[in-house]
């Protein structure tokens, strides 16, 4: 994000101000809460979740879109699943790294 200053000088703002940038109203309200769930599809495929933890949101009816069920018998390790490492200094991070070589990171948040 740029801006001037009172002077009318430029000043670099490294950042997003969410409140200047996206218009929140009522068919764009702003979450407050966000509820989340990870689960395995198949052996090779994790699914990410996110919802609002407070207000109702509209979501595809199943009829629509299908959504696969989740396969209980599959666990998020056996995709490289990291969460919350606590080497780092977030209070919310996931990973997938490649279960030979964790040094190959695929996804890091």
């Amino acid at each position: 994000m740029l801006g001037d200053d009172q002077s009318g000088n430029f000043i670099p703002k490294i950042g997003v101000d969410w409140n200047q940038t996206i218009k929140f109203g009522k068919n764009n309200m702003k979450s407050e809460v966000l509820n989340y769930t990870f689960d395995m599809v198949n052996s090779k495929l994790a699914r990410l979740t996110l919802t609002d933890g407070v207000n109702p949101r509209f979501s595809i009816p199943s009829e629509v879109l299908s959504k696969p069920e989740s396969d209980k018998n599959s666990r998020l390790d056996m995709v490289g699943f990291k969460f919350d490492d606590k080497e780092t200094k977030y209070p919310f991070s996931f990973s997938f790294r490649d279960i030979n070589d964790p040094t190959n990171v695929y996804v890091d948040t």
